[in-house]
C-alpha cells in the first residue's frame, strides 16, 4: 500500500512541474530517500509513464498519461451518446443491454441498462472478460485494421470453456470475417451453455470502432430472432450516428 501511495504522490507532483525534477528534489517533495524514490521512478519509467532526459536527468511525465485521460473522456463521451439509445432497446426486447470497450486485451463492461432481472448473465459494470470469448470483443476486434486484427488472434490464448468454444485460431480468424461481412456477432452456449451473445459495433467520428452494444439471452426460452438483430443493427447505428 505504501509502494502505491508513493507511486500516486510521485505523479501528482510530475504533474506540475512542466520542466520536470530531478531526484533530489522529488525525494524533497516526497519526503523520502532518494533510494526509495528512484526505485518508485525506475517502475514508472518501465510501464511508460515517466521519462528522463539524457541532458538534465529530470524526471517528466510522458504523453501515456495524457492518452489515459483521453480515453476516460472518450469512454464519458460514449456513455453520454450511448444511454438513451440503450434505454430504448432495453424497453423494446425486455432485456439488460450493455455497452462494451477494449482495454488491451480485454473487453470491458462500461455500461448498462437494466431491465427488471439484474442477474442476468455477465452485465455488471466493470466486468472484464478476454475479447475472444464475447460477442462484443469479437464485433469490435473484427471490425479493426488486418494488422491489429492479426495481432488480437495471435495473441489469443484459447482455451475451451463449453464443448462450443472455440479452440482454433483459423476457425476464429473465419469467424471474425463473417462478423465483419454481416455487420454483428452472436456467440451461441461458447462461455455458457444455453446463453446467448450478440453484439454490434459502434464507431466513432472518424469511422474507427470504439465499442459495442449487446445483450445475452436464454437460448431455449427466449432465442435471439431476425427481430432483435434489426433492433440491435438500429440501435448501434443510432449511437454511431450521434458520434458523427
Amino acid at each position: 500500500m505504501q509502494l502505491v501511495d508513493r507511486t500516486l504522490k510521485t505523479l501528482t507532483i510530475l504533474s506540475k512541474y512542466s520542466d520536470g525534477l530531478n531526484l533530489s528534489d522529488l525525494s524533497n517533495e516526497l519526503q523520502i530517500p532518494n533510494s526509495s524514490t528512484h526505485r518508485v521512478l525506475q517502475s514508472l519509467k518501465a510501464s511508460g509513464f515517466v521519462i528522463q532526459d539524457e541532458i538534465t536527468k529530470r524526471y517528466q511525465l510522458s504523453y501515456k498519461i495524457i492518452s489515459i485521460s483521453q480515453n476516460i473522456r472518450r469512454n464519458d463521451t460514449l456513455i453520454h451518446h450511448a444511454y438513451f439509445e440503450m434505454k430504448k432497446l432495453s424497453q423494446l426486447l425486455q432485456k439488460n443491454v450493455i455497452l462494451c470497450v477494449l482495454n488491451e486485451d480485454k473487453v470491458m463492461n462500461l455500461e448498462c441498462v437494466e431491465y427488471g432481472n439484474t442477474s442476468m448473465f455477465r452485465v455488471k459494470k466493470g466486468y472484464e472478460s478476454p475479447w475472444y470469448l464475447t460477442s462484443a470483443g469479437r464485433a469490435i476486434v473484427s471490425m479493426m485494421d488486418h494488422g491489429s486484427k492479426e495481432k488480437m488472434i495471435e495473441s489469443a490464448h484459447l482455451e475451451p470453456i463449453t464443448k462450443k468454444s472455440i479452440i482454433d485460431k483459423v476457425v476464429l480468424k473465419s469467424e471474425l470475417t463473417k462478423v465483419q461481412t454481416q455487420g454483428y456477432c452472436i456467440l451461441d452456449e461458447e462461455l455458457q451453455e444455453n446463453v446467448q451473445g450478440i453484439a454490434c459495433p459502434i464507431y466513432d467520428y472518424c469511422n474507427k470502432v470504439i465499442g459495442a452494444v449487446a445483450f445475452t439471452t436464454i437460448k431455449t426460452s427466449q432465442p435471439i430472432t431476425s427481430d432483435n438483430i434489426q433492433l440491435l443493427l438500429n440501435c448501434s447505428k443510432a449511437i454511431t450516428d450521434s458520434l458523427q
